[in-house]
This record gives C-alpha cells, structure tokens and sequence, in this order.
C-alpha cells in the first residue's frame, strides 16, 4: 500500500471510530467526495476497515503492548494480509499459541457482552458467537416476486458470471458470492431484487401479509420489512410504514418506486400521539414493532455496533423498546397480531420484553409458531423465532407474535 492510501486509510479510522455515523454511510460519502480513488482501492480500504472494525480489540491491544502508535497503519496492512492469506477463524487460535488470550479479546467482542452470552446461553454459545463476529457477512438479496421468479433471477446471475443459490428458508432469498457493486447492474436498476439478509426476510414472512389485510410497520426506518411485506400482498391491500426519521423514509418512497409498489403510504412521526396513529387505533389486522436495539445480531455486517454501545445503554433502550411495543399495540384490532422483532440476540431485549408486556396487557397472548416452522421447513420447537449467525448463516434475529383477544 503506497503512502497515499496509508495517509486516507489513517483518515477514515479516525472518523468513523468515533462512531457517529453508520461506517458504510461513512464510508459512501467519502469516496463519493473524493473521486480520485478507483474500483480496486475503495474496495481494499473498505475491506481493511471493516477488518479493524471487527478486530478492534485485539488489535489495539497488540498496539499497546507493542507501543507501535507511530506504524499503527502498517501493523494493520500486516494484521489484514495475514488473515486474508490464512484459513478464517484458525488464524486467530494460532496467535493463541504463542501468547494466551482470553476467547473475548482474541476474537474483539467487549468482556461485558461475551459474559452476558456465556449467561444467557452457554460458554459454547459465547465463544461460537465471537469467532463468527469476525467474519464477513453473507450477501443475501429479496427477490421482486412480482417481476421475476427466484430460478430465473438465479440463471440471469449465472449469465453475468455470478455465482448465486438459493437461501435454505427464505422462499425468495438468494445468496451471492461477488464483488461487483450489484447496484449498478440492470438487474438491480429493473428493480428485479432488493438486499435483504435472510434473517430479515424471515421476520418479514413472520406478518403472513395477504392482500385483504391493513398492515402497519411501526419502525419502518428505509423499508427492508415494509418491501417484503408489500411483495407478500403483491402490491395490493395497505401497509402504513411509520418512522421518526423522514430522511429513512425519503429512502423507503425511492425503493418502492425502483419496485414499482404502490401500496404504502409512509409518514413521519413526531410524537407518539400523531393523528394516524389515532386515527387507526383497534382497526389494523397485523402490526409489526421492528424495534430500535444493539443490533448485536448484525454485528459482521456492523462491527461498529461493538464499540457504539455498552452494557449502560441496555437499560434506556430495553425502556424505548417497551414503550414503542405498547403503543403500536394500540393499533391491533381484536383478534388482530402484534409482531414484535429486534435484530439483536439480547434477552433483555428479546424474551424479557415480550413477558413484561403480556403480564402488563393481558388481552394478548403469545401465538404458537409451528405452523410457521413448518411452513418453511424449519426443525425447530418454540414460541419465538430465533435466528445466529453462528448457527444459521444469517444475521441474528429474535421475533415474536401476540394475539390480541376478541
């Protein structure tokens, strides 16, 4: 690497370990602002960051230990190269065997979170889930049922030399190996597919949306959920997608153009008493909470989220889930569903605030998923769908159904 990308790489470390904005946002506006970088470098800096983001802790502490702060830069073009060379999560067991580390900083999850696993879990468990944080994600895409079928989106990736099958649950889910930037493909620019991880697709499924029901996404944020959902209806019936942020929105009304829906009506949120919100309280058949969380379950795809948050901001935000969930369940209609989701793989933010809240709102109740598991060919036995990137190849999701009594 020549002293111009060591100069930029030292750059964009020191903004986005701040942790002020999302690190891939960052990092689009970055290269969008500066031009001079070509395919191959933005593409090798985005890789050794999210590398850094991953690997943090153990990096900074062999920096410390080393007193290497003036060749920081080049100790991680080193720590990088090695691992690309090396066979994934056995590279970081080798380096066990000169010095003893613990599990958690060896694989870079925060002490406080890997024994909240170990307790909430197992010592398995916690040690699975941190050697997967440091691997990439999977590249996982919604097909647009409406367009295309999956099989033919499949042999049209196959046409463009890029390798994609089938997600084992997901009905429209497809994995896919490349680097290309597939949002610059016609396939993409036909709106033929949306990135979806297989997790969320699945959580989506969880609203069983059919083309008579009034839908409402409470926490639509930029609309992953509210598009499957409204592919689901095939683009009829009426889905309300709700969030604080207009700016997420904006994004949300631009897919579902690409997509061509048109049976999603967005509004911004200034207060939890909006007119709409009161306007459809006890009248909507399925209302999903994608609650604001940690995110841990996401943490390959967002490394960031392990320095973001500690165990001190678990209390305010389990507080903000709980407070959103009771107020979207104004909306149910008897007999209607209430779907609560997060992307994290907390207890506190899972299973505790579920039992919190039909202890507190007894006209609902748990539904029973094993129509669902069955459905999808799921072995699984629970009241909750649950899914582990160190377990199921996707993102870490928790979900949950209540039933509102007539």
């Amino acid at each position: 690497m020549n002293n111009f990308l060591k100069s930029n790489l030292h750059k964009i470390l020191n903004e986005v370990t701040k942790f002020d904005y999302p690190t891939d946002k960052y990092l689009s506006l970055f290269f969008k602002k500066n031009k001079k970088f070509g395919k191959k470098d933005r593409l090798f800096l985005s890789e050794i960051v999210f590398f850094y983001l991953r690997n943090k802790r153990l990096i900074d502490y062999y920096d410390s230990k080393e007193h290497t702060s003036d060749n920081k830069i080049n100790h991680l073009i080193n720590f990088f190269e090695n691992f690309e060379k090396s066979n994934g999560i056995q590279f970081f067991y080798s380096l066990n065997k000169k010095e003893k580390i613990p599990i958690d900083l060896l694989f870079s999850v925060p002490g406080w979170l890997f024994d909240k696993l170990r307790k909430d879990f197992n010592e398995s468990f916690a040690i699975k889930f941190s050697e997967f944080s440091v691997l990439r994600s999977n590249l996982t895409l919604r097909t647009n049922n409406l367009k295309i079928s999956r099989d033919n989106l499949i042999n049209k990736f196959e046409k463009l030399k890029i390798k994609a099958s089938k997600t084992q649950y997901s009905p429209h889910g497809i994995s896919v190996q490349t680097n290309i930037n597939l949002r610059k493909t016609d396939l993409y620019n036909l709106g033929l597919f949306e990135f979806q991880d297989e997790g969320s697709q699945l959580i989506a499924n969880l609203v069983n949306a059919n083309s008579k029901c009034t839908i409402v996404d409470f926490c639509a944020g930029a609309g992953g959920k509210t598009l499957s959902i409204s592919l689901s209806m095939r683009g009829r019936g009426r889905v309300y997608a709700f969030d604080i942020s207009e700016k997420k929105l904006l994004r949300l009304r631009e897919r579902l153009n690409r997509l061509q829906l048109s049976n999603v009506i967005t509004e911004t949120l200034s207060q939890t008493n909006n007119r709409r919100i009161k306007r459809l309280w006890g009248k909507v058949d399925k209302v999903l909470v994608d609650a604001p969380c940690m995110g841990f379950g996401t943490v390959r795809r967002n490394p960031d989220l392990l320095w973001k948050y500690n165990e001190e901001n678990l209390a305010t935000i389990t507080k903000d889930q709980f407070e959103i969930l009771s107020q979207a369940s104004r909306l149910v209609k008897p007999n209607g569903e209430l779907i609560y989701a997060t992307c994290s793989i907390l207890k506190e933010e899972n299973e505790d605030i579920i039992n919190r809240f039909i202890k507190a709102n007894k006209e609902f109740k748990i539904k029973e998923m094993d129509y669902f598991f069955e459905k999808l060919k799921i072995n699984e036995k629970s009241n909750f769908l649950k899914t582990f990137p160190n377990y199921d190849q996707m993102d870490g999701f928790f979900g949950a159904i209540l039933v509102k009594a007539i």
